[in-house]
């Protein structure tokens, strides 16, 4: 589980699988606090994916095919798993 401060090294990917430059970032958020607001997702009634998809609309973020299908995979965290979830992930990054 990541902490504050933590890390996290990854590659870029842009919605069409083209991986890019190295990317490190630092995780800024206590594991508390991430915790709290999936709880208050589901509180609400409100899906994981179908907030980051609103969040991304209010940044004027388009929507493509892979990010629509991750929004659905994202949905159904809770009954897949996060491995399960992680791997599906994966593959809309795949051509």
């Amino acid at each position: 589980m990541l902490t504050n401060g933590d890390i996290v090294v990854g590659r870029a990917a842009n919605c069409d699988g083209v991986v890019g430059a190295k990317v490190v970032a630092r995780l800024s958020v206590p594991v508390e606090a991430r915790e709290d607001v999936y709880k208050q997702l589901a509180r609400e009634g409100i899906k994981v994916g179908d907030a980051i998809a609103w969040a991304s609309k209010q940044l004027h973020i388009k929507q493509c095919a892979p990010c629509k299908a991750r929004q659905v995979i994202l949905n159904n965290i809770t009954k897949q798993g996060f491995g399960e979830t992680l791997r599906q992930i994966k593959e809309t990054f795949r051509k």
